[in-house]
């Protein structure tokens, strides 16, 4: 959610962009969180989280993360630094943004 409403000008933008992202995880049930501070304060606590992935499910994820960066055909300075703090997070190599 955090990263759908990263780029998003408008909330139909985050909404495309989540779904973009669900469609990678078709066996996950996603919801898209509202745009709020919680949100992004709850964005370290959901890393952790996301740490205990196996290293093929952090690479779906973070295949999912970038098709939600991806949605709008436009990558904003936000967008890359909340994916690269995801790759990070789960050791995976940061894809390709083009």
């Amino acid at each position: 959610s955090a990263l759908a409403h990263a780029g998003a000008a408008f909330q139909d933008s985050a909404a495309s962009a989540f779904h973009a992202a669900s469609e990678r995880l078709p066996d996950a049930s996603l919801t898209l969180l509202a745009a709020t501070p919680r949100l992004l304060s709850g964005l370290a606590p959901a890393l952790d989280t996301l740490r205990a992935l196996r290293p093929r499910d952090a690479a779906r994820f973070v295949d999912a993360c970038a098709h939600a960066v991806l949605a709008d055909s436009r990558v904003t300075d936000e967008e890359v630094t909340m994916l690269r703090a995801v790759c990070v997070a789960l050791d995976a190599p940061l894809p390709r943004l083009s």
